[in-house]
């Protein structure tokens, strides 16, 4: 049976939270030294919560910060939330970012553009 799953990070890590009521949250900074290490357990999850999603699962990806290898994982992700975002189900990425960073906006369309997944920037001030 699927229960909540939560890694707490660190300067370098990700927090990483996964409700059963579809409520998903990455914030922090993602810079580690082996990615798949933090992602691979992410993506078990998301597999199993596959067969049985919510209605409506949203992921507020409150990233500040990811590396490459981080970005190839979370591509990783977001195909697995494409494939629960059919018919009945949605699915809804809420992309925090600094109001300045342009970067980070083309680097969530770039992630996504081949993808069918419904993403909404929100403007944030400044991450502290």
């Amino acid at each position: 049976m699927l229960t909540e799953y939560i890694y707490i990070g660190d300067y370098k890590n990700p927090t990483i939270k996964l409700g059963i009521n579809g409520e998903f949250e990455l914030s922090g900074r993602s810079l580690p030294e082996n990615s798949r290490n933090i992602y691979q357990p992410v993506i078990d999850w998301l597999i199993e919560y596959k067969n049985a999603p919510q209605v409506s699962t949203i992921l507020n990806f409150k990233l500040e910060y990811f590396n490459t290898s981080s970005s190839k994982m979370l591509f990783e992700i977001f195909k697995i939330l494409e494939k629960i975002n059919k018919g009945k189900f949605k699915v809804t990425i809420n992309w925090y970012h600094e109001k300045e960073d342009e970067d980070f906006k083309i680097e969530a369309e770039y992630l996504i553009s081949n993808l069918d997944l419904n993403l909404t920037f929100v403007e944030i001030k400044q991450y502290e």
